[in-house]
C-alpha cells in the first residue's frame, strides 16, 4: 500500500500539479459582424453543401446575405418596399423574411412580411417573392408573384406538405388572431381563429400518423390546429411568443415546448396537458434536436445572453454565455450550430470532448460518492469508468483521482489498516494544499475524514474538519487570484483589438466572482465587458468603412454598399454624426456608380442591336451621373461611345442619301417622262 501511494505521490509530481482540465461545450468555428435575425442553412444548389441565409433588418433595408460555410459572405440581396407606388407617401418596412426552396427546383422563395405606415395609411402585407437572375445586370432580382392584404401583422411564416401533393402550403401566424394557409400561388387554402394575437407557429407530425398538425403560440396559450378545426387549447398568463415540437422524452411522439413572457418554459405532450413548467428568465428563442449524436434528444434554450440546454425534466445541462444580446438560433442537419444576435453570426460546432470529460466527472462522483458510503465494490466500478474516460482525454491528472479511490477500496478491513490509511490521506492533503492544489486537497480530506470517522476517532475527524475548513478558504482565495487573471488577460487581450478573446476571459472572470459574491469584481467585470463591446463596435466600424473605400476604389460597388451601410449602423448605435455622414456619401457614391453603370450597360446593349437613339439616350444619362461623380475616365468612355453612335448615324444617313438620290432621280426621271412623252 506504502509503495502505491509513493508512486500516486511521484506522478502527481511529475505532471506538475496543474489545475483540472476545463471543456467547453461548444466550438467557435467563426462569426461575422452582421445583426442576425433570422437563419436559414439550405442546399439550394444540391451539391452536398448548405449555404446560409440571413435575414437581417434594419430601418433603412431588410436584406438576405449569403454566407458559405468558412464565414465567408458570398452577396446580398435587399427585399424591395413593394408598394410605394401605390402608397407613395407611406414608409413600408419588411418586418419578416423565410426563405426556402419550396418548388425543389433550386430557385431560391422567398416570403417577405411588411407593415406600410403613413398618413391614413395602416397596411399589412405578404409577399411571394422569387429570386431570379438579370443577366444585363450581372446581379438578381427579387421578383414578386402575389401578394395578400391583412388587418395586422405577420409574425411568422413556416412551409410545408400539409396535404401530401407534393407541394408546401405556406402558413402565416398573424396578431390579427388567425393563423392562415396559403397555395404557393396565393390562393387562401384555410384560416384558423384563435383567441389571441398569433405570434409563433410550428408544423409537425406529433402523433406520427402521417398527417401534420399546426402548433400555434398566441396571446393566450397554446392551441392545435388540424384539418380546419382547432383541436386542443393551452391557456398561459402570458404571450406565448415561441413554440417549438420535437420527441424530448424518447418515446416515439412529440412533445410541445412553449416561451411564455413570464419567464416560463412549458412543456406540453401532444394532447395539450402540462408535462412539466420551469422559469427561466430572458428567454429568446429555442429548440429540440440531439447536438452530440448520443441518442438523447437535447432541449436548447436562447436566452438574451447564453445558450441554455437541459434535458427531458427542464435540468440544466450546460451553459455556454455570450457578450452580447442574442435574437435567433439555427441548427442544420449536421448539427452546425448557427446563433444571431444584435451584432454577430456565430458557427459553432459540438466539442465531443466536454461531453466525454462530463460523463467521466459524473462517474467520479458515483465512485466518490460510493466511497464515502463504503460500498467499496460499487465505488470500484464507477471508479475506473471514470478512469478509463479519463485516460481517453489525455487526462492524467483525474486518472489518477480515480487511482486514489481504486487504492483506498482495496480490500483490507481492519482498524489498523484503516487508521493508517486516513493518515496517510491526511499527509497527502496537507501536501497538496502547501502546493495550492484545493481540489486534490479536499478529496485526500474527505477520505481521510471518512476513514476517521469509520474507527470512531473524533479528534482525528475534528483535525480533517478544519483542514477542510482551511481547504475551503484557500480554495476560495485561488478563484479570486484566477478571476483577477482573467480579468487582466482580458484587458491586455483588448488593448490589442483581440475581441473575442477578451471576451472570453472577461466571463469567466464574472462566472468567478458571481460564485465569490464580489460584487466589485462583479461591477468591474460588467464594466469591462462593456468597454470590449465599445471597443469592438469602433473597431469594426472602422474596419468596414475602410474595405468599403477599398471596394469602391476597386470597382466593387456591391461590396462597397454593404460595408458601408454596416460601418454606418454601428456609427447610428455610436452616435457619430460625422461618421454616419461619411457613410452616406460613400452609400450614396456606390448607388450612383451602379446606376451610372447600369445605364452605361444597357446603352452598350442596345448599341450592340443598333438601336442608337435608345444607345444615345442611356449613354447620356450615364455620363450625366459620371459627371456628378467627376469620374473623368468613364466620362470619355462615355464621350467614345456617343461619338460612335453619330459615327454611326451619320455613316447611315450617308448611306441612305448613296442610294437614295439615284433612287429618286430615276423616279424623276420616269415621271418626266411620262408627262412628256409625245401624242401619236
Amino acid at each position: 500500500m506504502k509503495n502505491k501511494l509513493i508512486l500516486l505521490i511521484t506522478l502527481f509530481f511529475l505532471i506538475g500539479f496543474c489545475s483540472a482540465k476545463t471543456y467547453s461545450p461548444l466550438i467557435l468555428d467563426w462569426s461575422s459582424p452582421l445583426k442576425s435575425d433570422d437563419i436559414y442553412p439550405l442546399d439550394l444548389d444540391k451539391d452536398g453543401m448548405n449555404e446560409l441565409y440571413v435575414a437581417s433588418y434594419t430601418k433603412r433595408n431588410s436584406c438576405i446575405y449569403f454566407f458559405d460555410y468558412d464565414g465567408n459572405n458570398i452577396r446580398r440581396n435587399c427585399i424591395p418596399a413593394y408598394s410605394n407606388h401605390m402608397y407613395p407617401h407611406a414608409n413600408e418596412d419588411i418586418t419578416l423574411i423565410y426563405v426556402s426552396d419550396l418548388k425543389n427546383d433550386g430557385i431560391l422563395d422567398v416570403i417577405a412580411a411588411s407593415k406600410i405606415i403613413g398618413t391614413g395609411v395602416n397596411v399589412k402585407k405578404l409577399y411571394m417573392i422569387k429570386r431570379e437572375y438579370v443577366a444585363g445586370l450581372n446581379r438578381y432580382n427579387y421578383d414578386r408573384k402575389w401578394d395578400y392584404t391583412l388587418k395586422k401583422q405577420i409574425m411568422d411564416v413556416k412551409a410545408i406538405d400539409l396535404d401530401k401533393d407534393g407541394s408546401e402550403e405556406i402558413i402565416a401566424a398573424s396578431l390579427d388572431f388567425n393563423v392562415y394557409v396559403f397555395s404557393q400561388d396565393g390562393g387562401l387554402r384555410n384560416k384558423y381563429g384563435v383567441e389571441g394575437s398569433v405570434w409563433s407557429i410550428e408544423a409537425s407530425d406529433l402523433d406520427r400518423d402521417g398527417d401534420f398538425e399546426i402548433v400555434a403560440g398566441s396571446f393566450s396559450g397554446v392551441s392545435l390546429l388540424e384539418n380546419g378545426e382547432i383541436t386542443w387549447n393551452y391557456k398561459t398568463k402570458e404571450r406565448v411568443f415561441d413554440v417549438y415540437t420535437g420527441d424530448v422524452d424518447g418515446d416515439g411522439n412529440s412533445e410541445i415546448l412553449a416561451l411564455s413572457d413570464d419567464d416560463t418554459v412549458h412543456l406540453l405532450d401532444m394532447n395539450g396537458r402540462l408535462i412539466w413548467k420551469k422559469t427561466i428568465d430572458r428567454l429568446v428563442d429555442s429548440l429540440i434536436k440531439d447536438l452530440n449524436d448520443d441518442g438523447v434528444t437535447d432541449t436548447i434554450l436562447l436566452k438574451r445572453d447564453k445558450i441554455y440546454s437541459i434535458d427531458k425534466d427542464g435540468n440544466l445541462q450546460w451553459v455556454y454565455n455570450f457578450n452580447d444580446i442574442l435574437l435567433t438560433i439555427s441548427v442544420d442537419n449536421n448539427n452546425n450550430i448557427f446563433v444571431g444576435s444584435q451584432d454577430k453570426l456565430y458557427k459553432f460546432r459540438i466539442n465531443p470532448d466536454y461531453f466525454l470529460n462530463e460523463d467521466a466527472k459524473r462517474f467520479y462522483a458515483e465512485a466518490h460518492s460510493y466511497y464515502l458510503q463504503v460500498e467499496y465494490p460499487k465505488a470500484r466500478i464507477y471508479a475506473n469508468k471514470s478512469k478509463q474516460l479519463f485516460l481517453e482525454l489525455g487526462n492524467l491528472e483525474e486518472a489518477l483521482k480515480c487511482d486514489s479511490i481504486l487504492i483506498a477500496t482495496e480490500p483490507d478491513t481492519t482498524n489498523e489498516s484503516k487508521r493508517k490509511k486516513a493518515d496517510e490521506y491526511y499527509a497527502k492533503a496537507l501536501e497538496f494544499m502547501d502546493l495550492t492544489s484545493y481540489e486534490e486537497a479536499r478529496n485526500y480530506a474527505e477520505m481521510a475524514l471518512n476513514l476517521y470517522w469509520e474507527i470512531n476517532d473524533k479528534n482525528s475527524s475534528l483535525k480533517c474538519d478544519l483542514l477542510i475548513a482551511d481547504i475551503d478558504k484557500g480554495t476560495r482565495e485561488a478563484k479570486r487570484n484566477r478571476a483577477t487573471e482573467y480579468y487582466t488577460t482580458a484587458r491586455e487581450f483588448l488593448s490589442n483589438n483581440l475581441f473575442e478573446n477578451a471576451s472570453v476571459y472577461v466571463l469567466n472572470a464574472l462566472q468567478i466572482y458571481q460564485e465569490l459574491n464580489d460584487t466589485t469584481g462583479i461591477s468591474d467585470s460588467e464594466s469591462l465587458m462593456q468597454e470590449i463591446k465599445l471597443g469592438e463596435k469602433i473597431y469594426n466600424a472602422g474596419s468596414f468603412y475602410s474595405l468599403a473605400v477599398k471596394s469602391l476604389s476597386s470597382g466593387d460597388y456591391e461590396n462597397a454598399t454593404i460595408y458601408a451601410e454596416r460601418a454606418k449602423d454601428t456609427y447610428t448605435e455610436l452616435n457619430d454624426s460625422e461618421k454616419i455622414t461619411e457613410c452616406d456619401s460613400l452609400i450614396d457614391t456606390c448607388d450612383r456608380y451602379v446606376k451610372a453603370d447600369s445605364y452605361f450597360n444597357l446603352a452598350m446593349e442596345h448599341y450592340r442591336k443598333s438601336y442608337l437613339e435608345n444607345a444615345t439616350i442611356y449613354a447620356e444619362r450615364a455620363k450625366d451621373t459620371y459627371t456628378e461623380l467627376n469620374d473623368s475616365e468613364r466620362i470619355e468612355r462615355c464621350d467614345f461611345l456617343l461619338s460612335e453612335i453619330e459615327r454611326i448615324k451619320r455613316e447611315t444617313l450617308l448611306n441612305y442619301l448613296l442610294i437614295g438620290i439615284p433612287i429618286v432621280a430615276a423616279i424623276i426621271l420616269v415621271a418626266y417622262l411620262r408627262i412628256w412623252k409625245p401624242r401619236k
